[in-house]
């Protein structure tokens, strides 16, 4: 996120951080929305039923691949090196978009996965644009609020976002568990109705 930001804003030839910063959350929100509301979508041209069931089998596969394996089904990939060359705000603008749709990118927590499982359980574009620009909206604004003091200073803060990354996952793991659970939950309502 440092080196991303620090060449969005030009190498500190554009003076203002907090631009790139609302650049690249803002694209994140407007990327994750775009993606759950078409999932939102597609949920509408399925029955109640089916809907159900294909809920209840995602949430069984989830809860099955999250405990055999640690980390989440992701395309392992860092930014483009092209578009760190640019050196402007188009840098905060592309990035933000890959990050918010959040599986063109390292997803980091299981958590990702149950969103488009509960939007599609919701069936509805508008539950799916709040869900997707929220989950776009706190991954690039809480990266950015751990980012800055690494960009406003030269001193190491490693330790500092190693324990909050920590604390994240842990956090990230039980909402997971919940989200899961309200996911199975919808799923299995929409059976039984």
């Amino acid at each position: 996120m440092a080196v991303m930001v620090t060449r969005a804003r030009g190498n500190g030839r554009t003076p203002s951080l907090i631009a790139a910063l609302m650049v690249i959350t803002a694209a994140a929100g407007l990327s994750g929305a775009t993606v759950m509301a078409t999932v939102g979508l597609a949920s509408g041209s399925f029955a109640a039923l089916s809907r159900g069931l294909i809920v209840v089998m995602a949430c069984a596969s989830l809860a099955v691949a999250r405990y055999r394996r640690d980390r989440p089904w992701q395309l392992d990939t860092e930014t483009q090196i092209a578009w760190l060359e640019r050196e402007n705000l188009n840098v905060a603008l592309w990035n933000g978009l890959v990050l918010g749709a959040g599986f063109l990118s390292r997803i980091g927590f299981w958590l990702w996965w149950t969103l488009p499982v509960l939007v599609f359980a919701g069936g509805s574009p508008g539950l799916g644009i709040a869900a997707g620009a929220a989950y776009g909206v706190t991954r690039l604004g809480v990266s950015s609020v751990v980012a800055i003091p690494s960009i406003r200073s030269a001193r190491d803060f490693l330790p500092r976002a190693g324990a909050f990354k920590r604390r994240a996952a842990f956090a990230a793991d039980l909402s997971f568990a919940g989200a899961t659970t309200v996911a199975l939950v919808a799923g299995l309502s929409l059976v039984m109705h």
